[in-house]
């Protein structure tokens, strides 16, 4: 089962992805990359990823993304990985 959301925010945007195939779920998370950087035009897109969670990890850094810190969310501790829209455009992923 897969599930794909985009959150938006005034901030940035949060793309979330679950998949049990990691190269489809690459590739979903980069279409998502460019809807949000393309067409809503923001200008950073985080993940929230559980430390333990080493699959995701390797899928945010595979995509471009970097570790921006840890942050408390809903009362769990999450990894935060981003990229930003300069980041993206420019080809560095």
């Amino acid at each position: 089962m897969r599930r794909l959301g985009m959150r938006r925010s005034s901030a940035h945007s949060a793309i979330a992805a679950r998949d049990s195939i990691p190269h489809r779920r690459s590739c979903s998370i980069k279409s998502n990359l460019a809807y949000a950087f393309t067409i809503l035009e923001k200008d950073r897109v985080i993940s929230l990823i559980h430390p333990e969670n080493e699959p995701s990890i390797r899928v945010a850094e595979r995509i471009g993304e970097k570790p921006q810190g840890r942050i408390d969310h809903l009362g769990r501790e999450m990894l935060c990985y981003g990229i930003d829209r300069e980041s993206y455009l420019s080809g560095a992923i």
